[in-house]
């Protein structure tokens, strides 16, 4: 088992998987909320 004997690298690994998936997400995030907006100025005012 390679990661117990060298924990530090697989935590820096990880870490680097984790920002990769974060910054995805943010975008996602971004994008969606740039869609709501869109979405409520084509929305008929009642």
């Amino acid at each position: 088992m390679k990661h117990q004997e060298h924990p530090e690298q697989l935590v820096k690994e990880r870490t680097t998987e984790l920002r990769i998936v974060n910054g995805q997400l943010q975008e996602e995030m971004t994008a969606r909320r740039r869609g709501q907006g869109v979405l409520s100025f084509k929305t008929p005012n009642a």
